[in-house]
């Protein structure tokens, strides 16, 4: 796995965290930018990377990044702390919103409802660390799974994998 940070001066990309495919170029684009120690090819390697993250697909574990700040609160916690076990109820205390608001702005800034969206952080998160080489029960508790089968469904739910299998693919 590779991260790429692009300047403000891309402002054609996408604002929102993906997880896109990578093609053979785009790899070999961000391999190259990570050994050009002087910058010398930084705008050309950068403007290639640009043209071939537009035209990747996305996979379908992407995580929106709400514009409303009570839900970009819910995210960016639900991001730093996801074993987290604040239900619904607390949360939505916590952000001075009904419950019943909280789910009709989570949905509306997401697409998904709360259960869906805090799984799929702790997804993104998980695959993070799996790709740093963490193991598969360390990561399945971290990220607030009750057992390391649970995560497992839950992962192969949202990337179509087991951990392994995806890992091994990556």
């Amino acid at each position: 796995m590779r991260t790429a940070y692009l300047s403000t001066a891309y402002l054609s990309l996408p604002t929102d965290l993906r997880v896109i495919s990578v093609s053979p170029l785009a790899r070999e684009v961000l391999v190259r930018l990570a050994e050009d120690k002087d910058g010398t090819l930084q705008q050309t390697l950068g403007d290639v990377l640009v043209h071939e993250i537009k035209q990747s697909n996305i996979e379908a574990f992407s995580l929106p990044l709400p514009a409303n700040k009570h839900i970009a609160l819910l995210a960016e916690d639900l991001r730093a702390n996801p074993a987290s076990k604040k239900t619904m109820t607390e949360w939505a205390n916590e952000l001075g919103l009904s419950e019943r608001n909280l789910i009709r702005r989570v949905r509306g800034e997401t697409g998904m409802t709360f259960r869906e969206f805090r799984r799929q952080t702790r997804i993104i998160v998980a695959i993070e660390r799996l790709i740093d080489g963490q193991p598969v029960t360390s990561v399945a508790l971290d990220v607030g799974f009750e057992t390391p089968s649970a995560f497992i469904n839950a992962f192969r739910l949202v990337t179509g994998k087991t951990p392994r299998q995806f890992t091994n693919s990556s």
